[in-house]
């Protein structure tokens, strides 16, 4: 709350502080009220330091740098998101997302949304409590009724699901330290192929899109097909199911909700951090029409990201104009 009515505390500052330093008050009174003035601040940028880490209450005037516990998901990614809901989803379909990112959502794609951050109303914290906890619990029936009474059309989870153990992540905010090994989030990123109301519609090598069948505007994945007629993958369904990040043994021990130490986690953003310097290495030489190098980038950027939807598509164009 100390954060909400910061701009607040600024406000009525600058005029207090002016009046404090006029020549006539009294030099107990002037004493006196900064007595009070100097707790008060202490209060306010403490209160900001525990909230944003390591930024404190200046820190709020830069932008913010992801949790130490998570990897930054690029822009490319939440773009491909959205691109994809605009071209794909009714636009009265609901979507399911973290309180955080859903407003953007909301912004970028007018599809209406289940959560906010507008905590001021219980219904909105009720809401998200809700979603953080049953995520990483383990009744996976439970989640399947909230999104059933929301209406939800779209799931969308990202990497830092697993990751992030800051007071922002999941895994905090659901109340655990470690993720069970059959938690709700764990069967999502790991086994949606194994759950009837789930199925992956789009994913890249941060985030994934799930198309439930609990709302009233479902994906056309969940349409009853001809018999004999299997439906074309394309850009949908997943071509690594039981994974989520690069290295299967990592997801392995993320679902058992281990903790990744800091070099470990360093690893994983070297490696991240690799996989987006080829995939943008290929797009360029594929814009210049140099193919034989954006061949060779995109093999590196496929061993790191191997489910990433624009890299299959950027495959096919490659593929076709080394023929």
């Amino acid at each position: 709350m100390m954060v909400r009515f910061s701009p607040f505390f600024v406000y009525f500052a600058a005029p207090l502080s002016a009046a404090w330093l006029r020549p006539d008050v009294g030099r107990v009174r002037r004493l006196a009220a900064l007595g009070l003035w100097v707790p008060a601040l202490g209060l306010a940028v403490q209160t900001d330091w525990r909230w944003d880490g390591d930024r404190g209450l200046l820190g709020q005037l830069s932008p913010a740098g992801p949790p130490a516990s998570a990897v930054s998901i690029p822009a490319r990614s939440r773009n491909g998101v959205v691109e994809w809901l605009r071209r794909e989803s009714d636009p009265e379909a609901v979507l399911l997302a973290d309180y955080a990112l859903s407003p953007g959502l909301l912004l970028r794609t007018g599809r209406p949304i289940v959560l906010h951050s507008m905590f001021e109303r219980r219904a909105a914290r009720e809401r998200a409590r809700a979603y953080c906890e049953t995520l990483v619990g383990t009744d996976l029936d439970a989640f399947a009724a909230l999104c059933e009474g929301w209406k939800a059309d779209y799931l969308l989870l990202d990497i830092n699901a697993l990751l992030d153990r800051s007071s922002t992540g999941l895994r905090h905010q659901g109340g655990v330290t470690a993720l069970p090994a059959r938690s709700v989030v764990a069967r999502l990123l790991h086994e949606a192929d194994t759950i009837p109301w789930v199925k992956v519609a789009y994913e890249d090598a941060f985030s994934r899109v799930f198309a439930l069948n609990t709302g009233a505007h479902p994906h056309p994945i969940w349409a009853p097909q001809p018999p004999g007629v299997a439906r074309a993958r394309s850009e949908t369904g997943s071509p690594c199911a039981g994974r989520f990040t690069f290295d299967p043994d990592w997801d392995r021990r993320l679902r058992s909700g281990y903790f990744l130490d800091e070099e470990v986690l360093e690893r994983l953003r070297r490696q991240l951090n690799r996989g987006t310097s080829y995939a943008r290495q290929a797009t360029v030489a594929a814009g210049r029409g140099e193919w034989a190098a954006a061949d060779r980038a995109l093999a590196g950027a496929r061993r790191v990201f191997p489910c990433d939807a624009s890299l299959r598509r950027l495959q096919r164009v490659v593929e076709a104009h080394m023929q």
